[in-house]
């Protein structure tokens, strides 16, 4: 009897294993908004660019949207935080306008960390000021539902 519970056990870690090993879903679309020093707004090109990302989403039925806030290393880190989160947010408000829906986008920030081109800190940097709007096809990032139980396919 102890024999067949440890296979049981074992069939169950290495399902599990298998659900998780398997390649994370990527984005298959996006934009990158860049922004002026110490700025959270955009222009034309910026309002374009958001455009084009609502109407892949709806033509080519993109599912999840998610607009990532970033910084340049000059200034404090904390402001840049926030200064990443707004650019995210100002993003997020220009595809909502332009018919993305609400609930398929999650905003975030990572400030001054993960930049484009690497720089000593206190340095300005034009590639390092941008939010990134990634598009994943649907069903590759699913809304969360509360009322199932957590379950993955076994082999």
């Amino acid at each position: 009897m102890t024999i067949g519970m440890t296979r049981a056990a074992l069939f169950c870690a290495a399902a599990f294993a298998a659900a998780c090993a398997g390649p994370a879903p990527q984005p298959e679309a996006g934009a990158t908004f860049l922004f002026g020093f110490d700025r959270e707004s955009f222009g034309a090109e910026g309002v374009e660019m958001a455009s084009s990302v609502a109407r892949a989403q709806a033509r080519e039925g993109f599912g999840a949207v998610s607009v990532i806030g970033h910084a340049d290393a000059a200034g404090d880190a904390d402001a840049n935080d926030a200064l990443a989160l707004r650019r995210a947010e100002m993003v997020r408000r220009e595809l909502i306008a332009r018919g993305t829906p609400p609930q398929t986008l999650t905003v975030a920030t990572l400030g001054e960390r993960d930049p484009a081109v690497p720089t000593p800190d206190g340095v300005r940097e034009q590639a390092n000021r941008r939010a990134v709007a990634s598009l994943a096809t649907p069903g590759a990032f699913p809304p969360p539902d509360f009322d199932r139980p957590l379950s993955f396919p076994l082999p």
